[in-house]
């Protein structure tokens, strides 16, 4: 995996940069004991421009060794560089922007209903969360905090689901069934990471039912679901866990782990430096 974490470049440079890097790696493969098996970004938009470019260029060949292993998934974008590179996003930088999405208060479009930050604000303490909990959660000033993300996110997916019929207000009780069904989707896309005791099948799983639902949700609302950005990022995220899996059942490997699919290396060595 190669993460681009650089600053200031036009997408053009860091297409150079990377492809610079990807060619060093390949020319020293057999002495170093390294391949390039995807490229990494938090989000930036010129980064993702300049990754997109790099592993959207070509179709995967059916004699590709991973070809018969992702052939079967019929939506499955199969998109890749001419040596089958794909781009990935950073889960944890995924979760921020979801949790940053609901501070707005334009809201999120699910099945023409809207909810809002203060519908939500509003169901967590009907369930008996603290406004000191409900200050951190929603606090605008801090929006890298993965741990602050996660609790947010987590709230809304353990909310019950209120039948309709049940709820004397029926404005509210159409954004409470919206809020419950996008907290499926905050569900199956953050569950595969945290949980342990998760088999790797079953982490596909949840990724995949996210995949189908946000596809179905997106058809219907458009940006007014979720941003395009955020839409396709969290998409690219996917599909690159499935192709690097592919990878390493192809290449032989016992194990593989979901949470190694980040930029953490890159950040850590920033932090250093």
């Amino acid at each position: 995996m190669i993460s681009g974490n650089c600053k200031k470049e036009t997408s053009e440079e860091h297409k150079a940069i990377l492809q610079t890097a990807i060619d060093a790696i390949r020319n020293k493969g057999n002495l170093i004991n390294v391949c390039v098996v995807n490229l990494s970004s938090d989000g930036e938009k010129c980064r993702g421009s300049a990754m997109a470019q790099l592993t959207f260029n070509t179709t995967l060949d059916p004699q590709s060794d991973i070809y018969t292993l992702l052939f079967p998934l019929v939506f499955m974008d199969m998109h890749v560089s001419a040596d089958d590179l794909t781009t990935d996003k950073d889960w944890k930088h995924v979760f921020k922007c979801i949790r940053n999405l609901i501070l707005h208060e334009q809201g999120i479009l699910i099945n023409n209903s809207h909810f809002m930050a203060s519908i939500v604000r509003l169901q967590l303490i009907s369930e008996g969360a603290t406004q000191e909990h409900i200050q951190a959660s929603f606090n605008p000033k801090d929006l890298q905090d993965v741990h602050i993300a996660f609790n947010l996110l987590k709230d809304i997916w353990s909310l019950p689901h209120i039948p309709l019929a049940t709820n004397p207000s029926p404005g509210f009780s159409k954004a409470q069934e919206a809020l419950w069904i996008f907290g499926k989707i905050l569900f199956h896309v953050i569950f595969p990471y945290l949980c342990i005791d998760l088999s790797l099948s079953e982490q596909l799983e949840h990724l995949s039912a996210v995949s189908h639902l946000g596809l179905l949700l997106y058809h219907g609302g458009g940006k007014d679901f979720l941003p395009t950005e955020l839409y396709i990022n969290i998409m690219i995220m996917i599909k690159n866990v499935y192709f690097t899996v592919a990878k390493a059942k192809a290449d032989g490997l016992d194990s593989f782990w979901l949470i190694l699919l980040r930029t953490d290396r890159l950040e850590e060595l920033f932090g250093i430096l």
